[in-house]
C-alpha cells in the first residue's frame, strides 16, 4: 500500500568518509527537501522509515548518526526561516494525489 506524501524530520551527520552532495543525492529520493541548518533537512516523501534507513545509514556508517522521524505539520510552532514556512505550505499543492 502506498504511503501518503508526508513531511520527515531528517537529522544526519555523515561519516567523514561522506559528503553533503551525498547527502543531497540520498534527499533527492523524496518529493522534495528543505536544508534548514547544515546537518538537519524536511523532506516531503512517500518514502517509508524504513526505505529512508536503507538510504541514509551507508552515509552514516560507522563514524556519523542520523535520525528520521514523521513531523505533523497540523500542530506546529518554530522560528525559521520565511522560506521554509513558504516551501511547507506549498508542498502538498504542488504534489497533488501523493
Amino acid at each position: 500500500m502506498p504511503i501518503k506524501a508526508r513531511f520527515l524530520s531528517v537529522l544526519i551527520k555523515p561519516d567523514p568518509s561522506h559528503t553533503t552532495n551525498e547527502v543531497e543525492e540520498a534527499m533527492n529520493k523524496s518529493l522534495d527537501w528543505f536544508r534548514l541548518d547544515d546537518n538537519y533537512y524536511v523532506a516531503y516523501s512517500t518514502g517509508s522509515l524504513d526505505q529512508w534507513r536503507s538510504r541514509l545509514l551507508p552515509l552514516a556508517e560507522p563514524g556519523g548518526h542520523f535520525l528520521v522521524a514523521p513531523i505533523d505539520m497540523t500542530q506546529k510552532k518554530g522560528w525559521v526561516t520565511k522560506a521554509f514556512w513558504d516551501w511547507a505550505k506549498k508542498m502538498p499543492e504542488k504534489h497533488p494525489g501523493k
